[in-house]
C-alpha cells in the first residue's frame, strides 16, 4: 500500500443541493461532512436547468471553483484532483497507490503526470448518435470518477460554459446528450490527455434511482 508523505496534504471539497434535509442540519457538524476543506450549499433553483446533464456540469462547475479559490487564497496549486460521486466506493489501498504513483518524483524530475492529464476509470468510444444514425458521438460509460492535474480540471470543469451557455446548445441539448457524452466532449474538446487509471476495484453504495443528497466531491 503506497503511502502520503508528510508534507503532502489532501483536501475535501463538496457540493450540496440545498434540501429540506440540509437545512435542519445547517451550522451543525455532520459526521460525514466535517473533515470537508470547503462544502457548499445550493438552491436546486438558482438557475434554469435545461436537464439533469446541466445540473451535473453546473455542480462540477461550481465545486472547481470552491477548489480554485482555496488554491488562490493560498498560493499554491493542488498536484493531483479525484473528481467522484459521493456514493462511490473505492478499494482504499488501490485508490491510494494509483494517486501516490502520479505523485512519484523519485525517478523523474518532474511528477509522473502531464499537465492536462485526465485518467478515468474506462475507455473514451463512440457509439451512434441517439439523434442521427448517420453520425457518431463520444461516449465514457464510467462517468463518475476522474482523475488528473488541477490545470486539467479547470478546463474539464468549463463543460458546462461551453455547452450550455457559450454554445449554441439551444439546437443542440437532445434527449440523447447525457453525462457519459458530456464528460467525453469534455476530454475530447479541450484537448485534455487522457489515460487510464488501471483496475481501481469500486462499487456504487446507492440505487441508481434513489436521490442522492451530496453530487459532487473533489
Amino acid at each position: 500500500m503506497g503511502k502520503l508523505k508528510q508534507e503532502q496534504v489532501v483536501s475535501i471539497y463538496s457540493n450540496h443541493w440545498e434540501t429540506k434535509i440540509n437545512k435542519l442540519f445547517k451550522g451543525k457538524t455532520i459526521k460525514s461532512i466535517r473533515y470537508l476543506t470547503k462544502k457548499e450549499f445550493i438552491d436546486p433553483d438558482v438557475t434554469k436547468f435545461k436537464n439533469h446533464t446541466d445540473r451535473a456540469t453546473y455542480l462540477i462547475h461550481r465545486v472547481n471553483n470552491l477548489k480554485s479559490k482555496y488554491e488562490l487564497d493560498n498560493g499554491f496549486v493542488y498536484d493531483y484532483i479525484l473528481w467522484t460521486r459521493s456514493e462511490i466506493l473505492f478499494q482504499n489501498d488501490q485508490l491510494l497507490n494509483f494517486i501516490v504513483s502520479k505523485l512519484d518524483f523519485t525517478k523523474y524530475d518532474e511528477p509522473n503526470h502531464t499537465p492536462f492529464e485526465v485518467n478515468t476509470l474506462t475507455e473514451l468510444r463512440v457509439e451512434p448518435d441517439p439523434n442521427d444514425s448517420n453520425e457518431v458521438v463520444d461516449r465514457i460509460d464510467a462517468d463518475y470518477s476522474f482523475f488528473g492535474t488541477s490545470l486539467a480540471f479547470d478546463l474539464y470543469s468549463s463543460i458546462w460554459k461551453y455547452y450550455f451557455k457559450s454554445y449554441k446548445c439551444d439546437n443542440l441539448v437532445q434527449k440523447g446528450f447525457g453525462g457519459h457524452h458530456a464528460h467525453a466532449l469534455a476530454i475530447k474538446k479541450f484537448n485534455l490527455e487522457h489515460k487510464l487509471t488501471g483496475k481501481i476495484a469500486h462499487k456504487g453504495q446507492f440505487f441508481k434511482l434513489q436521490k442522492k443528497e451530496v453530487w459532487q466531491n473533489l
